[in-house]
């Protein structure tokens, strides 16, 4: 296989309309062997890809195909497409979404016979992370969370909230791209809270928002029996046991 072949994008489909793309640099990146770059239109057409030879490159230079009228399937990007760019980490065996820093020509839309040079980067990548979160009051919430970066240094993770009690919520970095989040909920803690967590490379860094819902279910209604009780004829008097589940007036 040589240098220049795909291993995880498919190949385009070649028709006669094109776009032309010129990356220039990834910023700041260890870019592993047989990584490759891919482009994408909305709902998921795709344009092409391009093998980054590091023994070539940067510059790297490929073309994006438009969609080929004289076929049934969808098989290139429409015009006005917006394009999205994933690269394909081949050590991390990831695909990550990257942030184009810098256009010298050309727009992020695609437009048949264009010229699109630009410069990206790549930011941390978060592997790990619930959805939103819902639990009742009183409830201990407790999660992990894990980020990813192919850049120099040290992955340094954070949280922050404006709205939850920092009294009783904490998070540990444990020092290998995961951390810890943990928040005992109390009584009067009914609501909905944002947790952001940030990671941090020391060049790029990546926020990402966690809800979470505390719910103040109702108390039932009504009593519950403790024991089953049969009367005995032959006593003056018969003690029931119960629960109210709220406070009221019995009689």
């Amino acid at each position: 296989m040589s240098a220049s072949e795909l291993v995880h994008f498919p190949e385009s489909h070649i028709s006669d309309i094109n776009m032309q793309v010129l990356v220039k640099e990834i910023i700041d990146y260890n870019l592993p062997p047989n990584s490759e770059l891919g482009v994408f239109g909305p709902e998921g057409r795709y344009g092409g890809a391009v093998a980054l030879d590091i023994n070539v490159g940067p510059p790297w230079g490929f073309s994006i195909w438009g969609d080929d009228a004289m076929t049934d399937e969808i098989d290139g990007l429409y015009p006005n497409d917006s394009l999205e760019i994933l690269l394909w980490d081949n050590e991390l065996e990831l695909e990550i979404p990257v942030m184009v820093v810098e256009i010298e020509s050309g727009r992020l839309i695609y437009t048949t016979n264009d010229f699109l040079v630009m410069k990206i980067q790549v930011s941390p990548m978060w592997t790990e992370l619930p959805g939103q979160i819902s639990v009742n009051t009183g409830d201990l919430v407790e999660f992990g969370v894990r980020a990813i970066t192919n850049h120099a240094g040290v992955l340094n993770l954070s949280y922050s909230s404006t709205n939850l009690p920092q009294t009783n919520a904490s998070f540990i970095d444990n020092g290998d791209g995961s951390g810890k989040f943990s928040w005992q909920t109390t009584a009067g803690d009914s609501g909905v809270y944002s947790a952001v967590f940030t990671a941090s490379d020391g060049i790029y860094q990546s926020d990402t928002t966690v809800s979470i819902v505390v719910d103040n279910p109702t108390p039932p209604r009504g009593y519950k029996l403790i024991e089953k009780i049969y009367p005995n004829p032959f006593n003056a008097e018969t003690r029931l046991v119960f629960q109210v589940f709220d406070e009221s007036v019995v009689r």
